[in-house]
């Protein structure tokens, strides 16, 4: 659905600039055909093991895809345009359109594919599984850009642009200070009275004074990133109105109890070394409380062997100091000898996967597969990427 509604979204977009019922189709055909290619290749990678790709990341390099392959089909149509109304054979024009966008567009796409790359560094699971599949993505973009699309407007021609074929202009008419050798990319030097030539004009006559001031705006305009917050937003600092129930009974929640009473950590652990897990659970600074599950009754619960520890932190769940707490108690348990402990937390409310069931022998696990897909979720929005291999 999302793929549809941004291909929809971008037909209308090419529909509105090229005023041309043919030339949409094309653009959005041969993007279509880099996103498949692009899905194929990491299919391959995939099954070999190389690459991990959930569905959500799916959706995100489909949009990703097709809007970069329609920004370089955009690139290189309008210098193919400009060409045509210069050089009446078409094959000309095509080569100098190519030659002249080809550097703009493969610097703009390395430029985008070493940024996703970047993303292998992120902590998130979800991140570090896009910057590849992105980068793939990207290339795959370009290369059908500069290949395909420039094979289907040679087959086109001027037709592609129909109704409003552009027309080769008398060279008589041209004014004779138009010199060819002028356009460092070889093509033809055309001066025009429009508003983007007269852009053209300022940038060629005062460059220095463009790109300084250009740079001065983008300094003021990321000023902001002094006050960035890395570590992201609570869920109560999301709300931004004070007055709301859920976030003035949250604060009543804090001043009164424990700040991680309503999302305890849950420690699954052998019934043998449940005193030792506890103990070393009180142990961490943040860590306010360790019980063992009792299910309402005075013993622990023991079933097939394990026992279940509830942990209460001191710290917001979803803070960047519970994601630290959580780390801690998960060294702490696991240098137990013989406790083979896991360390999870309950799943949101709003997720429609299957959650870990109770304290019994799967209750190991950290993670889970959703009953509808085959994506792989963590046990909690603050919890440290694991794997379902896990499971």
């Amino acid at each position: 659905m999302l793929l549809l509604i941004t291909s929809a979204a971008i037909l209308v977009i090419l529909i509105l600039v090229y005023r041309s019922p043919l030339l949409p189709f094309v653009v959005l055909a041969i993007a279509g055909t880099a996103l498949g290619v692009t899905q194929g290749i990491i299919y391959l990678l995939a099954q070999r093991g190389v690459l991990a790709l959930g569905s959500e990341v799916q959706g995100i390099l489909s949009v990703l895809v097709i809007g970069a392959a329609t920004d370089y089909a955009l690139l290189l149509i309008a210098r193919y345009r400009e060409e045509l109304r210069d050089t009446p054979d078409r094959f000309a024009a095509l080569g100098t359109a190519v030659r002249a966008s080809a550097g703009p567009i493969v610097a703009s796409a390395g430029t985008i594919a070493l940024g996703l790359l970047c993303l292998l560094l992120s902590d998130l699971g979800l991140n570090r599984q896009l910057g590849p599949a992105g980068a793939i993505g990207i290339a795959c973009a370009v290369v059908a850009m500069l290949t395909f699309l420039p094979a289907a407007l040679a087959l086109l021609g001027r037709a592609a642009f129909w109704p409003r074929r552009p027309a080769a202009e008398d060279p008589a008419a041209e004014d004779p200070a138009d010199d060819p050798a002028d356009d460092p990319a070889g093509g033809s030097a055309r001066t025009g009275t429009g508003r983007w030539n007269r852009a053209a004009a300022l940038i060629s006559r005062r460059p220095r004074v463009i790109w300084a001031g250009t740079a001065l705006v983008l300094v003021v305009l990321s000023l902001g990133v002094l006050r960035l917050d890395a570590d992201g937003l609570s869920t109560t600092e999301m709300i931004i109105a004070k007055d709301t129930e859920a976030k003035v009974g949250q604060q009543v929640l804090a001043d009164h109890f424990p700040a991680g009473s309503g999302s305890p950590v849950i420690v699954v652990t052998s019934a043998r070394t449940l005193p030792a897990v506890l103990s070393a659970a009180r142990s961490i600074p943040d860590v306010a409380d360790a019980a063992p599950f009792t299910g309402g009754g005075e013993a622990p619960v023991v079933v097939d062997g394990l026992a279940r520890a509830d942990v209460t932190l001191a710290v917001a769940p979803d803070s960047k100091a519970a994601t630290d707490a959580v780390v801690a108690l998960r060294d702490a348990v696991h240098a137990i000898p013989g406790s083979d402990a896991k360390v999870a937390a309950p799943p949101p409310s709003t997720s429609t996967s299957t959650p870990p069931p109770g304290p019994t022998a799967s209750s190991s696990r950290c993670c889970w597969r959703s009953s509808s897909s085959s994506s792989c979720y963590c046990c909690g929005p603050w919890w440290p990427p694991c794997c379902c291999s896990e499971q």
